[in-house]
């Protein structure tokens, strides 16, 4: 009964989009913050320096994690990315996944891969992100919703950092 009353007062009968910050008036309501990390959340303040990450298989990713409120422990994700100037979209992942419930309403999921795709952004020789996106403004977007369609969004802006190996 315990549990009926801690899904009933997180989810409620609220269903829809929400947007927000954790931490207002209701601390169980729908909200999204974007971080970093990747064995724990790292808080991402809007205008910070995120790397684009040079994978051993020659790829290029961004790392983003995510702290959810107000939704059930099991969430599917779209975690984008945009690149502000243009309004390309760079990345675009789905994830299927479990959140790691850290307080009653609230928890966390780390190191979610948002790998990029320049392919749009390509002029020529110029056809890397370190070549096209390095100190450019880029939006990181999640979409986060439950299996009762409680759904939230949360968004923030980086500057987008070589990896010091593409340097």
């Amino acid at each position: 009964m315990s549990l009926l009353l801690v899904a009933t007062a997180c989810g409620g009968d609220d269903k829809g989009k929400h947007t927000g910050e954790p931490g207002g008036t209701d601390p169980c309501a729908p909200a999204v913050e974007i971080g970093t990390g990747e064995a724990f959340f790292v808080d991402l303040p809007s205008g910070s320096a995120l790397t684009m990450v040079h994978g051993p298989q020659g790829g290029w990713h961004m790392l983003a994690s995510v702290r959810v409120t107000g939704t059930r422990p099991e969430v599917h994700i779209q975690y984008e990315i945009e690149h502000r100037e243009t309004g390309a979209i760079i990345s675009d992942n789905s994830y299927n996944l479990a959140l790691l419930m850290d307080e009653e309403c609230s928890g966390t999921y780390v190191g979610m891969y948002g790998y990029l795709d320049v392919s749009s952004l390509a002029q020529a020789e110029l056809n890397t992100p370190p070549e096209l996106l390095d100190g450019d403004d880029l939006i990181l977007r999640m979409d986060v919703q439950d299996f009762d369609f409680v759904e939230a969004l949360g968004e923030v802006q980086v500057v987008a950092a070589k990896d010091p190996t593409d340097l």
